[in-house]
């Protein structure tokens, strides 16, 4: 019988780990970019909206916390840390984009600093938490399908904005 040499061994070994890996690694995407998702199920968020929620988060260069869109799908509510690490402190909405299905109430609870929430002027939601302020939270329902841009008044111009995308349910 003859023994395998050692570069045999090797080769075969790691030819293996690499096919049991292959199927960790895939993104488990949706085919748009735009899953991130950490809950729930998928939503199937539209290219225009994509678009819209990127070119916002994306325009200012001091916003430096803006990946990919969360998805969750299925959930009757999503919460959206305010004063997250980012863009050189506390200012940061964490996740930064949201997809959430219609009906789902989003809560907005302040982590650090003193924040609120206004929607930007290209928004299909009216977010107005009021002035800002310390240890606060805001809730706002999506009862309809759109995207929600919003920023950070007092650090707007260090970039703290964030999106949800409301994406109509059965979508």
């Amino acid at each position: 019988m003859d023994r395998p040499s050692r570069r045999r061994v090797l080769a075969t070994t790691g030819a293996a780990l690499a096919a049991g890996l292959a199927g960790c690694t895939g993104d488990g995407g949706d085919g748009d970019g735009g899953d991130g998702g950490d809950g729930g199920s998928q939503l199937e968020v539209s290219s225009e909206a994509q678009s819209r929620v990127e070119s916002y988060l994306t325009a200012d260069p001091a916003a430096d916390n803006y990946d990919s869109i969360t998805t969750m799908g299925g959930m009757s509510s999503a919460t959206v840390d305010v004063g997250a690490e980012g863009n050189g402190g506390n200012f940061a909405f964490a996740p930064a984009a949201l997809a959430v299905e219609t009906g789902t109430t989003v809560n907005w609870e302040w982590m650090a600093g003193s924040h609120n929430v206004k929607a930007a002027e290209d928004s299909d939601f009216d977010l107005d938490s009021g002035s800002a302020e310390q240890d606060g939270s805001y809730e706002f329902t999506f009862d309809e399908a759109g995207v929600a841009n919003y920023y950070c008044t007092p650090h707007q111009g260090v970039g703290m904005k964030g999106s949800v995308v409301a994406v109509a349910s059965g979508n």
